[in-house]
């Protein structure tokens, strides 16, 4: 039997931001859904690998980039 991770990641927020991390996120192996929020836009975000170290590597490259677009979209 193989095994499978899976980590997934739920964003609420603007749609201008919501498009910066839809694009990080399509760089990753993951699947993205948008739907509308009650003030926005929300992001689901989910990651699967077979690797409990790989799905571990691609989660924290992924929040290292998204952190990035907030950043950028804060200044």
């Amino acid at each position: 039997m193989v095994e499978q991770h899976t980590m997934r990641l739920n964003w609420e927020g603007s749609a201008s931001m919501a498009e910066g991390l839809k694009q990080v996120a399509s760089a990753f192996t993951c699947t993205v859904k948008e739907s509308q929020a009650k003030d926005g836009v929300r992001i689901d975000i989910e990651v699967v690998d077979d690797d409990l170290q790989s799905l571990r590597d691609t989660v924290d490259a992924l929040l290292v980039a998204m952190n990035e677009v907030e950043e950028s979209d804060s200044q």
